[in-house]
């Protein structure tokens, strides 16, 4: 899924000026992508004893919805960084440009997320993986 929104971010940051329905697909393809995020929490009670799944499933949810705190400032800061200083009605007006410059930390987030699913995720066959010592 890392690499379906790898690809899909990058085609519609890079190629902006496509076809309805060629930005349509992207966009499809880019949600698709976040169907992963439910596999996280059978990750977590196959990697956690059972007395700590509801503490590991509550951190990784709260993992997830604190994305947007932190992704949505730094995006305006980006946005921010390369704006021209262009105003329109007395607000600033940001171009395509600019926001293709900010948003290039999707794919990068994208690629962070494969890289730590292909380097530290092991593989747990739908089996418990902790060991439960006496």
């Amino acid at each position: 899924c890392a690499l379906i929104s790898i690809f899909a971010s990058i085609t519609i940051l890079s190629l902006p000026n496509q076809s309805w329905f060629f930005m349509l697909l992207c966009l499809f393809f880019l949600g698709c992508s976040a169907a992963a995020q439910p596999v996280t929490f059978a990750i977590m009670s196959d990697i956690h004893p059972p007395e700590s799944i509801g503490t590991a499933t509550g951190f990784q949810n709260m993992a997830v919805i604190f994305g947007a705190p932190i992704l949505q400032p730094l995006v305006g800061l980006l946005l921010h960084q390369y704006w021209n200083g262009a105003m329109l009605d007395h607000a600033p007006y940001y171009s395509l440009n600019c926001y293709r410059h900010a948003l290039i930390i999707l794919p990068l987030f994208g690629l962070i997320s494969l890289l730590t699913c292909y380097y530290k995720l092991n593989e747990t066959h739908c089996k418990i993986q902790y060991i439960k010592h006496a």
